[in-house]
């Protein structure tokens, strides 16, 4: 059986990311025997329920520096590993790449980055860069618009490769006629990125207009932002009975319950590398409004599974909230289930990781 190790510093957190989920799949669907070499960064609770099956290889702590002790652990076990999975195109993996082949040229790098890519600011710097990268076997990245300009940048081929989700995520479809008039987003909430202040304006223009529906903001909570909402609760305190700080969630099956059960689900970010909260309502059939993102785009088969807007536009926002709110929930359901199959069929564990399986066997 061969090994497919992710060097990654990594916590329990990311074991149901892409960088504990995609070595969990190559364990589970593709027969390698998987590991994480990671510094012992504490509990890893999730090995023993959402990646049962993958292992982790500790790091030793040499001098507390990931990158040298890093060094010191591929020095020593190189010729164990058959494919090495690197992330991002960062001084880290450049050094990594070089040591891995120069120890064991037989084996296979894979390198997985982001939505976005790093442009590097100094000329030998990303003359660096680009000698070590050149060493990878095997690049990915997530997004169509993202491999076109790495492909024109890097002068070689790059995979496609979308995140996946967790096969225990993918729950009953919960009729719409069985769910609340309940606007959603989640993720780092008042934070520039995610643009929360958007959706809130948005909300605020056409409350009146939409008397039955609520806005429920999940996520960690900036602190600016929550006295921002305390504020407008002390103008307003009828507005406390309709948003609802719900703060953050932790537990995957309360997560995705909050998916299932609201018609709609709003992504207002100003950027993103992938967009996960994006997918995981697909994947629950919630009806989507979303920012002009390349992530956006490709997760909802070029807009045509969901509505979109300027992250800056509130008055288009709230448009659409008018316009969806009041109107019959028939085309939304529509829509929405056919994102559901497009995650499905497109962002799968199994299918992502088959999909990699192919990509190194051809190498």
């Amino acid at each position: 059986m061969k090994n497919f190790v992710t060097l990654f510093n990594s916590q329990n957190v990311h074991l149901i990311k892409d960088v504990g989920l995609i070595p969990y799949g190559m364990y589970r669907f593709e027969n390698y025997e998987s590991y994480i070499a990671t510094y012992n960064n504490g509990d890893y609770g999730h090995l023993q329920d959402a990646v049962k099956g993958l292992k982790l290889w500790f790091v030793k702590k040499y001098t507390g520096n990931f990158t040298i002790d890093s060094v010191a652990f591929l020095l020593k076990n190189s010729k164990r590993i058959d494919v090495l999975n690197l992330y991002h195109t960062t001084f880290r993996s450049a050094v990594f790449s070089l040591v891995y082949k120069r120890i064991n040229p037989n084996g296979k790098i894979y390198l997985k980055l982001d939505g976005g890519y790093t442009q590097e600011e100094t000329p030998w710097y990303k003359a660096f860069r680009r000698y070590a990268m050149c060493r990878a076997d095997l690049v990915t990245t997530e997004l169509k618009e993202t491999r076109g300009a790495l492909i024109e940048s890097w002068h070689r081929q790059i995979g496609l490769l979308r995140n996946p989700y967790h096969p225990a995520d993918l729950k009953k479809y919960i009729p719409y006629c069985d769910r609340s008039n309940t606007i959603l987003t989640v993720g780092r909430i008042g934070t520039p990125p995610k643009n929360t202040e958007t959706l809130l304006k948005a909300f605020l223009s056409v409350s009146d207009k939409i008397p039955n529906w609520n806005l429920l903001l999940v996520g960690p909570v900036e602190s600016s932002f929550r006295q921002q909402m305390e504020n407008l609760f002390d103008h307003d305190p009828s507005l406390k009975q309709r948003i609802v700080l719900y703060g953050n969630v932790e537990n995957r099956d309360e997560l995705m319950q909050l998916y299932s059960t609201v018609k709609l689900f709003v992504f207002p970010s100003r950027w993103e590398s992938y967009g996960i909260a994006l997918m995981e309502a697909g994947l629950c059939g919630t009806f989507q409004m979303c920012s002009e993102l390349p992530a956006s785009k490709e997760l909802t088969n070029d807009f045509e599974y969901a509505v979109h807007f300027s992250a800056e536009d509130v008055n288009s926002l709230s448009e659409l909230l008018e316009v969806y709110c009041t109107a019959d929930n028939f085309e939304m359901e529509c829509k929405a289930k056919k994102e559901r199959e497009y995650i499905i069929e497109n962002c799968s564990l199994e299918q992502v990781c088959g999909q990699l399986n192919k990509m190194i066997d051809e190498i």
